[in-house]
């Protein structure tokens, strides 16, 4: 893995941080994985939060000079979006999605490069 696209997987995990999504987690695959070096993981509290998180991820990407292409329109049922920046992955979920798909859990042997695994609200938190 290189350092730079590690870097750049670190401050897309500080843009959603800052951003007030949660359980903000990133991953460095390994090798095991065909189809990226980095995944994000972030928990989104509404719809509106995921439509805004996702154009900054998108815009982060594109100051790092990956250009993910559309974000892309979604349902208003959409409980989760993926943007593709090349090696990293982005995957932005309600907690319900979060929860159920439970992605950290199916990686548990990637490296964690920002937060920590299992620290994630479980679905059916106070909304």
């Amino acid at each position: 893995m290189d350092a730079m696209s590690s870097n750049n997987a670190i401050d897309i995990c500080n843009v959603l941080k800052e951003r007030n999504a949660t359980d903000v987690l990133g991953l460095e695959m390994g090798p095991e994985c065909s189809w990226a070096s980095f995944l994000v993981l972030a928990t989104v509290s509404s719809r509106v939060q995921m439509q805004g998180l996702s154009i900054s991820v998108k815009d982060e990407l594109i100051a790092k000079g990956t250009d993910p292409g559309s974000v892309g329109k979604k349902s208003n049922e959409s409980s989760w979006r993926i943007i593709d920046g090349g090696d990293i992955v982005v995957s932005l979920m309600d907690a319900d999605a979060r929860s159920f798909y439970a992605l950290e859990e199916r990686w548990f042997e990637a490296k964690v490069i920002f937060g920590e695994k299992g620290s994630r609200v479980e679905s059916g938190s106070e909304n």
